[in-house]
C-alpha cells in the first residue's frame, strides 16, 4: 500500500468525482483508477459503487476512508512537526472573521511578536460560523479559530471542538452624526422597521444573531447591501445611506459617526475554538497559551 494511493483515494472521496479529483491532483483519470483498483485488489474488497450518478462509498470504503484520514492527518503532522524543526521558525494558522480580527488582533499581535519573534501568524478571514464547522470537521489548513457565540461555553455541544471564552463585546448600532437615531440614549428594534440597512454577509455571526432578532420581533429592515468591506459600510454611514450593527471598537466614535446601544445590550461572546483530535504543535500551543493568558478587553 503506497501512500500516494491514501491521497489519492481521500481526494476521490472528497470530491465525488475522479474527473475532478484528477484535475486537483493533476494526474490522469486512468492513472487514478488503477490506484483505487490496486487497493480494492490488494486488500479484497470494492471501495466504490460505481453508479450512474457517480461514486458511492461501500461499507469497506466507508472504514478505508475513516483510517486513512486518521494516517493522512499524522502524516501532514509530521511534516509541520519536521519543518518547524528545520525552520526554527513556525507559523500558527489562525482563522477569524474580519470584524473580531480588527478588535483582537490589533491589542495582541504586537505583544505576541515581541515574546515570540520566531513564529508567524497567518490569519485566515471568514465568518464565524464558517470557521466554526472548518475547525469542527478538522481542517489541517486551521489551528485554531477565534469566533463570535451567543450562548455561554457550556451550553454548546460540539463533541469534537475545544472552547474557551476570552472576553464579551458588545453590538451597538453606527449611524451618522445626522441621522435621528444619534440623539438617542439607545434604540429597540420596533425603531428598525423599513430603516435602510447595510449587513454583514451571511455566515457571519452578527448578521446571523440579527436576522433571529428581527424575525423575534417581527420587524422588517431595508436592508440595502451586503457587504464584508468595513470600509465600505463606513462611508454608507458617513453619508447618511444607511446604518449599520458592527461590534464596538469596529470604528472609532467620530465627529461623523455615533454609536447608539440597544435598550437590552447585546453582549456578544468572543471564543477561541480548536479541533480535540488534531495535534498541536509547539508554536500553536504557544499562541493558545499567550491569548488565554492575554487581559482582553
Amino acid at each position: 500500500m503506497r501512500l500516494d494511493h491514501l491521497y489519492y483515494f481521500n481526494t476521490i472521496c472528497k470530491y465525488d468525482n475522479l474527473t475532478r479529483a484528477a484535475e486537483k491532483i493533476n494526474i490522469s483519470q486512468p492513472a487514478l483508477s488503477n490506484s483505487v483498483r490496486q487497493l480494492e485488489s490488494e486488500f479484497g474488497v470494492q471501495l466504490f459503487h460505481r453508479t450512474s450518478k457517480g461514486l458511492v462509498l461501500t461499507e469497506a470504503g466507508q472504514i478505508f476512508l475513516n483510517e486513512s484520514t486518521i494516517i493522512l492527518d499524522q502524516i501532514n503532522y509530521l511534516k509541520k512537526k519536521m519543518n518547524e524543526f528545520v525552520a526554527q521558525k513556525s507559523t500558527v494558522n489562525v482563522a477569524v472573521s474580519p470584524l473580531i480580527s480588527t478588535i483582537i488582533f490589533s491589542q495582541l499581535f504586537h505583544e505576541f511578536r515581541i515574546q515570540y519573534p520566531n513564529i508567524t501568524i497567518s490569519l485566515r478571514e471568514a465568518g464565524s460560523r464558517t470557521n466554526l464547522e472548518e475547525i469542527e470537521k478538522g481542517n489541517s489548513e486551521i489551528d485554531l479559530a477565534i469566533i463570535s457565540s451567543d450562548k455561554p461555553v457550556e451550553e454548546e455541544e460540539r463533541p469534537n471542538i475545544n472552547r474557551i471564552r476570552l472576553c464579551h463585546i458588545p453590538i451597538l448600532c453606527y449611524v451618522s452624526v445626522d441621522h435621528p437615531f444619534a440623539e438617542q440614549p439607545y434604540i429597540d428594534y420596533s425603531m428598525l422597521e423599513d430603516k435602510p440597512i447595510a449587513m454583514l454577509p451571511d455566515d457571519t455571526f452578527v448578521s446571523i444573531y440579527l436576522k433571529k432578532r428581527f424575525e423575534e420581533y417581527q420587524v422588517h429592515p431595508n436592508v440595502v447591501l451586503a457587504t464584508s468591506q468595513l470600509s465600505t459600510i463606513q462611508r454608507l454611514i458617513m453619508d447618511n445611506t444607511a446604518i449599520s450593527f458592527l461590534y464596538k471598537g469596529n470604528f472609532a466614535v467620530s465627529s461623523s459617526i455615533v454609536a447608539v446601544p440597544f435598550k437590552e445590550p447585546i453582549e456578544i461572546g468572543i471564543d477561541l475554538v480548536w479541533n480535540k483530535k488534531q495535534k498541536l504543535l509547539n508554536s500553536t500551543t504557544k499562541f493558545l497559551e499567550f491569548i488565554k493568558a492575554y487581559p482582553l478587553q
